[in-house]
């Protein structure tokens, strides 16, 4: 399963438009708006805050972090591409609105390749998570118990299109055509809360918000999608 393990999150800091008003000496000279696709209690939401705080205290400029989700980041998307291309509205996102939905879909709110990128801000591997009520400890055991159960087991992702759809489709596909139930989210925060309250079996999502409740047992990590061990989960 070597393409799964090259599965993760990246978040993109991303400008529309290649017009700026303000020359790089006076940027920023007023607030700056920074839009993520996705909703609150996740990485996706996490990490941009975090920059926002550095960017503000070094810019001295508000930079304010707004949440427009839905559409697996296709909302997010579109104010953006809507806003003026000067600069100060910046989208915060995962690869689904700018990477993988032009492949999945015909037609989109917004043209992708309108999309400046600014930086990478940090890549962050996925992580293979059951509900402790599933009698699996090792990838191969829930294959087993899937195959055991077809059509019985539902997995939550943070939206279709997203990296946590794609990774469990590609898994399920990958030994043997897993029969698993799909049941999108509106993001990390609300598919995180499912599966803790065990609506749902299975969720890939990634290391960063999920790390605390493996620790404190309310969820068992089965793998992480990477080319090797993180030392956070040195025996996953």
């Amino acid at each position: 399963m070597s393409a799964i393990r090259t599965a993760c999150l990246a978040a993109l800091l991303a400008a529309s438009g290649a017009s700026a008003q303000d020359s790089a000496a006076n940027y920023p000279s007023r607030p700056i708006r920074v839009i993520v696709p996705f909703p609150a209690g996740g990485a996706a939401d996490a990490l941009p805050r975090i920059v926002a705080e550095k960017l503000a205290a070094r810019w001295e400029q508000p930079v304010i972090v707004e949440n427009r989700a839905g559409a697996s980041g296709g909302i997010g998307a579109e104010a953006v591409a809507r806003a003026d291309p000067d600069g100060y509205t910046l989208l915060a996102t995962p690869p689904a609105p700018l990477v993988i939905n032009p492949s999945l879909y015909a037609k989109l709110p917004y043209d992708p390749t309108q999309f400046v990128p600014v930086t990478v801000m940090a890549a962050i591997p996925s992580v293979m998570l059951v509900h402790p009520k599933v009698a699996a400890n090792s990838v191969q055991e829930f294959v087993a118990y899937a195959r055991a159960n077809p059509g019985k087991l539902n997995y939550a992702s943070q939206g279709t299109t997203t990296v946590s759809f794609l990774t469990t489709e590609m898994f399920m596909a990958m030994a043997g055509g897993l029969k698993i139930t799909h049941v999108p989210y509106k993001g990390t925060a609300p598919g995180l809360a499912a599966l803790l309250a065990g609506e749902v079996e299975l969720m890939f999502d990634n290391l960063g918000v999920t790390l605390a409740h493996v620790r404190a047992g309310k969820l068992k990590a089965l793998a992480v999608c990477g080319p090797r061990r993180v030392a956070s989960l040195p025996d996953v």
